[in-house]
């Protein structure tokens, strides 16, 4: 949810003054007025020499403050911060001093190179809080500065794209409602409101994923953000807006369905699917920004054969807007690609495996980011797991673990693959992938079920001895109960297939008052006494029968229980209450 927003840059108000009072040499305003030409057009590298130039060639001349400035914009622009940084600096300290009008442009300009510098950086990067906490300061220093400034929006909005990236969710949301509130009018409002929503969004998210988190809370900070989002994708005010909303409203409808009721999912599914699959390719979207750009060089001229410098003014503070966003736009990764990822996940999620992967096949080879090849390759894996297609599985499996090994998602990949062969027989080759999600995620969430699991394909391999060794080893590590009584079921169940009925009676019991309303303590209760009854001793199985039979009505060791409670009457010189 990480993008360069659409900040509002201050227009140099020299810009819009003639050019007599502006220069001290005729040349140097035509070179001025050609290096602006170049810089409406967004070829900052060609108006950063341009204006490199008025700078070395005319040093005296009242134009080099100016020049400096666009210089540092132009620099900003091509994503080299440091040096925009020093060419604002240069202006602000340099002779004649800077008018108030041009200082409060710097003022403005310096949060903005902050953070973009800030966002240019990994996310595992140390230095980009330290950055985005400068640029907070300088944002709030504008604010208090300049209380009545017409770019009030832009810096309250800048601060609360920066307080979101660092994680104050809270912070970024109040400044985002007053902007909302002062501003509801505003041509450039549309951008508050979608990272309220975003927001919104990941402070849903974060009540829905956090233990003992309010689930019903979460849920409903969700809905306000897909409200939001719904609201530009309706209005359709700014069309690259537009195309974010849909990707962001996917991702925000995508989480609801993972936490919403099971019957609920395949509709709020559907309805992600269709958001993924509005979103457009960038370029399209860089296109339509760039025809809007030229619009203005036309406008701008009819401004000046009207000789209505106020409308002029307006129009080229206008374009800096629409070029700032085309720098964003261009910037910024390609969202199909990862829109069709989500939709191959979504289709998994829904059971549509072969639907997934072709999706997933498709989209795979334009995946940008590790993590996205990452994802496509487990939902593959995993995918022919579920669907028993063990020669795919092993292959997607063999892929993944070479360049993704380790990795979270995964956890439960090495365990699928195993209980898949487990579920076909062969236990030899589901004991591998057993061991191997032991190996892997020694400390995951599956590290008890994948021991028990093995030591259950060892006992079908009749290897007693291994599986009792691996039981043994689970219950010393102090697993928990769902684990626990697994392998403690296991070992009674060693015993009893091994004819060690004393061990096997033990073992049961244990599982009967340890495990108390597990499906495991029950059987065990028919077990105790069919494994006593095994040792001859029918006076003392019949109760332990009578005692199952009257516990567990209905239950599927009832007929067996029957017969044996038949066999113990008969055994114990009750006949005729036997047959």
């Amino acid at each position: 949810m990480n993008s360069l927003p659409a900040l509002l840059l201050a227009f140099l108000f020299l810009l819009s003054q003639p050019l007599a009072l502006r220069a001290q040499s005729q040349a140097a305003a035509q070179e001025d007025a050609a290096a602006y030409a170049l810089f409406s057009n967004a070829d900052y590298k060609g108006a950063a020499e341009a204006y490199d130039a008025i700078i070395k060639g005319y040093p005296t001349d009242i134009l080099v403050q100016t020049a400096m400035i666009q210089l540092g914009l132009c620099r900003f622009f091509l994503g080299e911060f440091d040096q925009a940084l020093a060419s604002l600096d240069k202006a602000k300290s340099g002779q004649p001093p800077l008018n108030p009008q041009q200082l409060q442009v710097v003022d403005n300009i310096r949060p903005q190179i902050f953070a973009a510098k800030a966002m240019a950086l990994p996310p595992a990067d140390a230095a980009r809080k330290g950055i985005f906490e400068e640029a907070i300061k300088a944002y709030s220093d504008f604010l208090t500065k300049y209380p009545q400034s017409p770019d009030l929006e832009s810096a309250i909005y800048g601060r609360a794209l920066c307080e979101f990236q660092i994680g104050n969710f809270d912070k970024s949301v109040t400044d985002l409602e007053t902007n909302i509130q002062k501003f509801p009018n505003s041509p450039t409002i549309q951008g508050s409101r979608n990272l309220l929503a975003i927001a919104f969004a990941t402070l849903g998210g974060e009540q829905l994923s956090k233990d003992g988190g309010d689930k019903a809370k979460g849920l409903e900070l969700l809905k306000k953000g897909e409200t939001i989002l719904r609201s530009i994708i309706t209005e359709k005010k700014d069309l690259a807006l537009v195309n974010d909303a849909n990707f962001q409203l996917g991702e925000i409808l995508f989480m609801t369905a993972a936490f919403s009721p099971e019957d609920q999912r395949p509709v709020i599914y559907e309805e992600a699917a269709a958001a993924y699959m509005a979103v457009i390719p960038k370029a399209d979207v860089v296109a339509m920004q760039q025809e809007k750009v030229r619009s203005f060089a036309p406008k701008k001229a009819d401004a000046i054969r009207a000789r209505n410098m106020t409308l002029k003014a307006q129009l080229d503070k206008d374009n800096e807007r629409e070029l700032k966003k085309l720098s964003e736009i261009s910037g910024k990764p390609d969202q199909t690609a990862a829109a069709l990822l989500k939709l191959g996940e979504i289709f998994f999620n829904a059971g549509k495996y072969n639907e997934s992967r072709v999706v997933l096949t498709h989209v795979s080879p334009f995946l940008s980011s590790d993590d996205e090849k990452m994802r496509a390759g487990y939902y593959k894996a995993i995918g022919y797991a579920v669907q028993g297609s063990s020669d795919s599985a092993v292959r997607s499996y063999e892929a993944f673990q070479s360049s993704h090994k380790g990795k979270p998602l995964a956890e439960n990949l090495p365990f699928v693959l195993g209980n898949m062969f487990l579920s076909q027989g062969d236990n030899e080759a589901s004991i591998r992938y057993f061991e191997e999600s032991l190996q892997i995620y020694p400390q995951g969430r599956l590290a008890g079920l994948s021991v028990a699991q093995k030591a259950q394909a060892q006992v079908g391999l009749k290897q007693y001895d291994e599986a009792l060794k691996t039981f043994e080893a689970s219950l010393a590590n102090n697993p928990t109960p769902e684990v626990g009584v697994v392998a403690q079921f296991g070992i009674a169940n060693i015993h009893r297939d091994t004819a060690k009925w004393d061990d096997a009676i033990t073992a049961y019991k244990v599982v009967a008052e340890k495990y108390s309303g597990t499906p495991q303590a029950a059987e065990s209760a028919y077990w105790i006494a069919a494994c006593t009854q095994q040792k001859g001793d029918n006076a003392a199985a019949a109760p332990l029968l009578e005692a199952f039979l009257q516990a567990n009505p209905g239950h599927p060791y009832e007929p067996l229980a029957l017969f044996a409670l038949g066999n113990a009457r008969v055994a114990t010189g009750q006949k005729d209450e036997g047959l």
